[in-house]
């Protein structure tokens, strides 16, 4: 599966949606703010910060065709983590009123859209449950290790759970709308 949007869907989607630039260092998404858009990269490279405590974990990087921000905006939460700007980047912005409108039609764009909005979850659901495992690795050869291991292994069962849930959801999701016929 694809988890980037083709050049053909980010073209039709210029086309509803604003272009901006954004500076290195700029913030796109700060961890517990409310989503108010979501973000299409078009170019330059974005790092996905979470603050766990007093630590910033460096979760993953987003690049070119890849969306950011979007499960704020499809389970109206907090934003679950911060997004930061690494190299300058070019990205659409889709308000939460586009965003909501390619959710609920179903013309082919939108299908296309809802497809990779599925997929991106997916994706960011695999990078998490991975991001976990090895943090729990590494505090495996910390002295005193012992009782963040098991603060760890509640947390990240906990975490997988829902995680797993979630990816059960979107993958079907995701089939049922490969099954769906849109103009390419």
């Amino acid at each position: 599966m694809n988890e980037r949007l083709d050049t053909h869907t980010i073209e039709r989607l210029r086309a509803i949606a604003e272009t901006r630039r954004f500076p290195a260092d700029t913030y796109l998404c700060t961890q517990g703010k409310a989503g108010e858009c979501c973000y299409l990269i078009l170019s330059g490279e974005v790092e996905v910060r979470r603050d766990v405590g007093t630590e910033v974990l460096k979760v993953g990087r987003l690049g070119q065709g890849e969306l950011v921000g979007q499960l704020s905006l499809v389970d109206g939460s907090p934003r679950a983590a911060s997004v930061v700007v690494l190299s300058t980047v070019t990205a659409l912005v889709l308000t939460r009123d586009m965003f909501e409108n390619l959710r609920s039609s179903y013309s082919p764009l939108a299908l296309h859209f809802q497809r990779q909005v599925a997929l991106a979850g997916i994706r960011q659901l695999r990078h998490a449950t991975a991001h976990l495992a090895r943090l729990q690795l590494a505090r495996a050869h910390q002295p005193g290790a012992a009782p963040l291991l098991r603060r760890d292994r509640r947390v990240a069962s906990i975490t997988i759970a829902g995680l797993s849930e979630l990816s059960v959801d979107l993958q079907a999701l995701a089939r049922e709308l490969e099954t769906v016929e849109y103009d390419a």
